[in-house]
């Protein structure tokens, strides 16, 4: 089995289930743009939103929007390179990819419980965050025990 599947590799080594993980990758990478875009552009519009959302805490929400910056343009980062490691089949991509998955649903766990009390959708917020840890649940578990993950990124 492990010869046929190694056979298959070299035809095709981003075939399967890999090809999940390059969607996931590519969604990431325009999550990431599109928040530090978003962001970005909330930096100058800070007072006009507090008015307007009535929250009571300026330094709160200014501390909201320049951690959501930060951490979205380092986690941006990290998946381009995520995506340059994949293609380049290196082998140091797979914990890499575990690394970033943890770190990214960590900071998303540790923004909303900071920070729920501003959003206005607070439910739809906690539903999507429940459903990117158990979608990175399952991604940590594919590359962790899959035999063509480990059979793919081999430089």
């Amino acid at each position: 089995m492990n010869k046929d599947l190694s056979d298959k590799i070299k035809s095709n080594p981003f075939g399967g289930w890999l090809i999940l993980v390059q969607i996931i990758l590519f969604l990431l990478i325009f999550g990431r743009l599109n928040d530090a875009q978003m962001f970005w552009g909330l930096l100058g519009e800070e007072d006009k939103l507090m008015k307007t959302q009535g929250i009571t805490d300026p330094h709160m929400y200014t501390t909201f929007i320049y951690i959501e910056l930060i951490a979205g343009i380092i986690l941006l980062i990290w998946a381009l390179t995520l995506m340059y490691l994949f293609f380049k089949r290196v082998r140091l991509f797979k914990i890499l990819m575990i690394i970033f998955i943890i770190v990214d649903q960590l900071t998303d766990v540790i923004i909303y419980s900071l920070f729920h009390s501003l959003a206005s959708s607070g439910p739809y917020v906690l539903q999507k965050l429940i459903f990117g840890i158990i979608i990175g649940a399952l991604l940590i578990f594919y590359l962790a025990l899959s035999e063509r993950v480990k059979l793919t990124f081999i430089k």
